[in-house]
C-alpha cells in the first residue's frame, strides 16, 4: 500500500483531474459541493458517467443548490437531506485498472476545497482491502442510507433549500465578514451548544431572567395543555372551547410559548381547528421527526392558511412535541437569534426555523436519556419547548 500526503491544493487538484480521467469507476462521499460550473465539480459532470456514487449532504446551507439540480436525474447520485449529526465525510475513491486511490482529507467537492483553502489530505493507493475496503464499505452504507432526488417531496424541499441557500448566501458578502459570521456563532453557542442536560435544567431552575416568573410556570402550562389535549384524543377540535384557548395562549398565561395572536390564527385554533389537526398529525408524536414529515406539515398547514407563519406554527408545534420544537415567537426571537448567532429574520421561515430545530436536535441536553428525579424528567420531556424559559423576554 502506497501512501502520499498533499498539503498543496493545486497537486492536490491535478491528481484529482487526472485519477478522474483516467478511472472507469468513481465512488464519492462528501460533506458539499459547490458549483457545478466551476473546477473539479465541473470535470466530475463531464466524468459522470463513471460515478457509480456520489452521496451529498447539505448541513448549513453549504452544498449550492445548483449542484444538486445539475445532478438530480443521475443513477447514482443521492443527498443526505437531514441527519441528527451533520454529515461530514471527504472520501474520493478511484479504480483504475486493478489499483483502487482513495482521496481522504478536509477537502470538500467545492472551489475552496480544491483551490482557495488551506487543505490537508492523504491518498492512499492499493489493492481493494484493509483500510481500502473499509473506505469503500462505508461509501457503500452512506449512499444507500441516503436519500435518491425524485418526486414531489424531493422537488419540494429542494425549493425550500434553495430558499435557505439564497438567504445564507446574502448574509456573507466578503470573506471577511463570513469570518466575522462564524466567529458570533461561535461565541454565541458556545454555552447553549454544548450544555450537558444537567447544566442545562440548573439554568432552568434558576426561572425566567426578564420576569419574575418560574420554571414551574412554564411546566404547569404545558402539562395543563398536552394533559387536555391527550383527553380529547390530541385533537383540538374535539376539546371544549376553554382548553382550545388554552392551545391558542390567549388567557392569563399569554406570552410563555407565544401565542397565535388574538385575530386570524386565534379565530382558526378556536372556532375551525380542523386544519391545524391535519397538519400536526403530520408531525409524529413520538419517535425522530424527520425532513420528509416537517416538508409535509409546511404544505398542509400554508395550503390551510394563506397567512401561514412559522411564530404561529411553532406555538402549537412546541406544545404537540416539546422534546422537539421550541417556540419562535416575538418575545423569543430576538434572544433566540443572539444565542443561535442567527438572523432573526431567518427564524421565521420555514427553511431557517427547520434549520435551527436540527441545530438544537444535535445538542447533549436535548440529545440526553432520561434523567432521574421527578422535576428534572418534567424538564426533559418539555426539553426543546423549555427553551422558552431561557429566552423569552415580554
Amino acid at each position: 500500500m502506497h501512501v502520499e500526503f498533499f498539503a498543496d491544493t493545486d497537486l492536490l487538484r491535478a491528481h484529482f483531474e487526472g485519477l478522474a480521467r483516467r478511472a472507469h469507476d468513481i465512488e464519492i462521499a462528501v460533506a458539499w459541493a459547490g458549483n457545478p460550473e466551476e473546477g473539479v465539480q465541473e470535470l466530475l459532470w463531464r466524468m459522470r458517467r463513471k460515478v457509480r456514487k456520489l452521496a451529498v449532504g447539505c448541513a448549513l446551507y453549504n452544498t449550492n443548490p445548483d449542484f444538486l439540480e445539475r445532478w438530480q436525474g443521475q443513477p447514482g447520485f443521492r443527498v443526505v437531506l437531514d441527519t441528527t449529526e451533520v454529515f461530514h465525510p471527504k472520501l474520493y475513491l478511484f479504480r483504475v485498472g486493478g489499483e483502487v486511490h482513495l482521496f481522504v482529507g478536509s477537502s470538500n467537492l467545492t472551489g475552496g476545497g480544491f483551490d482557495k483553502n488551506r487543505e490537508a489530505n492523504i491518498l492512499v493507493r492499493g489493492g481493494d482491502a484493509g483500510p481500502i475496503a473499509d473506505a469503500a464499505a462505508y461509501i457503500d452504507a452512506r449512499h444507500r442510507e441516503a436519500t435518491k432526488p425524485q418526486g414531489k417531496t424531493w422537488a419540494a424541499w429542494l425549493a425550500s433549500y434553495r430558499a435557505g441557500w439564497q438567504k445564507k448566501q446574502s448574509s456573507a458578502r466578503s470573506i471577511e465578514a463570513r469570518g466575522a459570521y462564524l466567529s458570533r456563532i461561535g461565541e454565541k453557542t458556545q454555552g447553549l451548544g454544548g450544555w450537558s442536560f444537567a447544566e442545562y435544567f440548573e439554568r432552568l431552575k434558576t426561572g425566567n431572567p426578564s420576569t419574575n416568573l418560574t420554571l414551574t410556570d412554564w411546566l404547569e402550562l404545558l402539562e395543563n395543555v398536552r394533559q387536555h389535549w391527550a383527553t380529547a384524543g390530541w385533537s383540538i377540535e374535539r376539546m371544549s372551547a376553554q382548553h382550545r384557548r388554552l392551545v391558542a395562549g390567549t388567557g392569563r398565561d399569554a406570552g410563555l410559548f407565544g401565542s397565535v395572536g388574538l385575530g386570524y390564527f386565534n379565530h382558526a385554533v378556536i372556532s375551525q381547528p380542523a386544519p391545524i389537526d391535519r397538519a400536526l398529525r403530520c408531525i409524529p408524536r413520538e419517535g425522530p421527526v424527520e425532513t420528509r414529515h416537517w416538508i409535509e406539515f409546511e404544505r398542509v398547514y400554508s395550503a390551510a392558511f394563506q397567512k401561514a407563519a412559522t411564530g404561529t406554527a411553532s406555538r402549537l408545534l412546541c406544545l404537540w412535541r416539546p422534546d422537539v420544537f421550541f417556540s419562535a415567537n416575538s418575545g423569543s426571537v430576538p434572544e433566540i437569534a443572539e444565542r443561535f448567532g442567527l438572523p432573526r429574520s431567518s427564524l421565521r421561515t420555514w427553511s431557517g426555523y427547520w434549520e435551527a430545530v436540527k441545530w438544537v436536535k444535535q445538542r447533549p441536553w436535548a440529545r440526553a436519556t432520561q434523567p432521574q428525579g421527578k422535576l428534572a424528567e418534567r424538564c426533559w420531556h418539555g426539553r426543546v419547548a423549555l427553551l422558552d424559559v431561557l429566552m423569552y423576554a415580554p
